[in-house]
């Protein structure tokens, strides 16, 4: 699916495999412009500030509900902005995925916008969480429209996190 295509909000969720994860969405969906949550411990590595500061990078608290954060996305939801997160909470420790972080469902059917999907498969071969040297592999990144929000409307919020839990089963 073209996210080009589509005019508006919208949140993009990925399968966190590889540090590298925002440049392969960056990729895929160029020239969409979108702002991406990082945890808040990241904005204390002194090699990131002034890029996440450039790019507007929101900063979350992992595992929490960050009142703060939240009304960040609102502001950019309602502005027609596009918001990416990897619902996991951290990148993936051994190739495969984690379970992503109770409550996202909720939270996405709060907002009441599309919710597309990157599939990484191979990003953990090449840029893991355990080795900081970069190896050379194929990645393949797919994007698809994963709910509507009249689906979101529709289903539970347990059924939306079994849903996402299900796509993101993977195993490099």
């Amino acid at each position: 699916d073209d996210i080009n295509k589509y005019k508006g909000p919208a949140f993009i969720i990925w399968n966190h495999q590889s540090r590298r994860d925002y440049l392969f969405l960056k990729n895929l969906i160029a020239p969409h412009k979108f702002n991406m949550l990082a945890g808040y411990q990241e904005f204390f590595r002194k090699k990131f500030v002034w890029l996440f500061k450039q790019a507007q990078v929101i900063p979350k608290k992992n595992f929490t509900n960050d009142p703060k954060s939240i009304r960040a996305m609102a502001r950019i939801i309602k502005s027609g902005g596009t918001i990416a997160f990897a619902p996991e909470g951290t990148s993936s420790i051994f190739g495969h995925n984690q379970p992503i972080v109770t409550g996202t469902g909720r939270f996405l059917q709060f907002f009441k916008v599309p919710v597309y999907f990157m599939k990484l498969e191979g990003a953990y071969l090449t840029s893991h969480k355990v080795d900081v040297h970069d190896r050379v592999g194929r990645v393949n990144a797919t994007i698809s429209l994963l709910f509507s929000p009249e689906q979101l409307k529709s289903m539970t919020p347990e059924e939306i996190d079994n849903k996402i839990n299900e796509v993101f089963r993977h195993d490099d």
